[in-house]
């Protein structure tokens, strides 16, 4: 759900795989929020950037040590992310 213009919050299971969120709905040619390195798997890392389409492809990754359920806090003012295990 969305708290404010800058700042989202999801809550639910997070599978072993990759992960990086787009900034529009059902496309794949739009900028996303991804880890400032690639296959970050130190989800105690809050730093993330915004990538145009054509950059860099970086990806969280959630192993099965991990995946579990989250809220996970996206404040695209601060480009920062919050990984918060129930």
């Amino acid at each position: 759900w969305q708290i404010n213009t800058s700042l989202f919050v999801f809550e639910g299971y997070l599978n072993p795989g990759e992960m990086k969120f787009p900034l529009e709905e059902r496309s794949w040619f739009t900028s996303f929020l991804m880890p400032m390195e690639n296959r970050q798997e130190d989800l105690s890392n809050t730093a993330m950037q915004e990538i145009p389409t054509g950059g860099v492809d970086n990806k969280w990754i959630i192993t099965n040590a991990t995946a579990g359920n989250y809220k996970l806090t996206l404040d695209v003012e601060k480009m920062t992310i919050k990984f918060e295990k129930k």
